[in-house]
């Protein structure tokens, strides 16, 4: 697949994509910080409390976020848990009602705000800067980093500073979008336009299986687990064409997650975790440790 039209350059080191140019972190940190939640509060579902929004959230408490809970139990993580980009802190309160003692860290003050009038456990911060208090090294037993490395200008100062927060021996839990995936190449021949998951500024990086799986051990991390999610190119394929019609995309989510809470934990696991070995899902997640 050529890339040229969409501004990316492949990585020499690692393989993955990133963007030719990269905004400078005053330009971010004023979308994160100041805008992002900000533009979105009067039509993001999460701050509402609709019926959809109730079923969205018990979607996300009983599949995905059971899932990273099980899965890192089952490999000794530990309990104490730290969320890094932890958004509205959803993630944050499902773990402490499993036992953990759990806390997040997130950019946006108007996120914070919302996450500690839930009473979740929210700092507000960014990642480096916290990282870079003593305290806090090597203090917790497992770090995730979810869909937050896409959207930062150098994933591997990022990936320094969440390795200082880590125990030795700890996990490291990293989520993003899967993009130039094989199954994306084969849904592209479907519809036009092409390579419509490329999302600049809000995206500067482009990750799937392989390559975050290269960029993780190229970092002297053992990759422990893979954990895939549902494909939604497989709609693309079948004739429902979101990305033309994005009145399409919220119906097709909806069968999604009608799918996924209508299955077993097991199996839903289990399907996920085969989908991760042949490397489709809309989203990789690689559970990771840290020698020692």
């Amino acid at each position: 697949m050529s890339h040229a039209k969409s501004g990316l350059v492949r990585d020499p080191q690692f393989g993955f994509l990133k963007a030719e140019s990269m905004p400078d972190r005053k330009s971010l940190l004023n979308l994160y910080e100041a805008e992002y939640y900000e533009a979105m509060q009067d039509h993001d579902r999460r701050f509402q409390e609709s019926d959809d929004e109730r079923m969205e959230r018990e979607w996300q408490r009983r599949t995905f976020h059971k899932d990273i809970i099980d899965i890192l139990v089952s490999l000794n993580s530990g309990t104490r848990v730290l969320d890094l980009g932890a958004g509205l802190g959803e993630l944050v309160e499902s773990f402490d009602e499993s036992g953990f003692d759990a806390a997040g860290v997130e950019l946006s003050k108007t996120a914070v705000y919302f996450a500690k009038g839930k009473n979740r456990n929210v700092m507000q911060g960014d990642i480096e800067s916290f990282s870079a208090q003593s305290e806090q090294q090597q203090a917790w037993d497992a770090v995730l980093l979810l869909k937050v490395l896409e959207h930062t200008p150098n994933p591997s100062d990022i990936l320094s500073a969440v390795l200082r927060l880590v125990k030795p021996g700890g996990l490291v839990v990293i989520q993003i979008p899967n993009d130039f995936s094989a199954l994306q190449e084969m849904a592209e021949k479907t519809i036009e336009p092409k390579e419509w998951w490329v999302s600049l500024p809000h995206h500067l990086h482009y990750f799937n299986f392989e390559t975050l799986r290269a960029f993780l051990e190229g970092r002297g991390l053992n990759i422990e687990y893979q954990y895939s999610d549902f494909p939604m190119e497989l709609f693309l394929m079948m004739g429902d064409d979101y990305v033309s019609d994005p009145k399409v995309g919220p119906k097709l989510h909806a069968k999604r997650r009608s799918l996924e809470m209508a299955l077993t934990d097991t199996i839903r696991q289990k399907m996920y975790t085969a989908f991760a070995e042949i490397g489709i899902g809309r989203s990789a997640t690689i559970f990771a440790r840290l020698p020692g």
